[in-house]
């Protein structure tokens, strides 16, 4: 799991099951949490811009996407390759 701090008191979650989660910051324990979709698969990083309102994400299946958490949506996407990992080699890069 990647946790990485977003605008508005807000965090961003990637978990192991490839999903990409928004999370109130002030009430974890009660909060609203919410999923965004068409994540890119087996995620392997998170990160967000300066400002805080893009949460960028990127898997082994070669896609970064950027997601814009105003609109809880996917901004913007592009492959860069199919990430190949070797046996025995450290895969998450959290």
């Amino acid at each position: 799991m990647a946790i990485a701090p977003l605008a508005g008191r807000t965090l961003a979650a990637a978990t192991s099951a490839d999903e990409l989660l928004l999370l109130a910051r002030d009430d974890l324990q009660h909060a609203a949490v919410a999923w965004l979709q068409d994540v890119p698969k087996e995620l392997t990083s998170l990160t967000t811009t300066d400002a805080g309102n893009t949460a960028i994400c990127a898997g082994a299946d070669g896609v970064v996407a950027l997601f814009d958490i105003r609109t809880k949506s996917r901004a913007a996407q592009f492959r860069i390759g199919a990430i190949k990992f070797r046996p025995g080699h450290f895969r998450d890069c959290f």
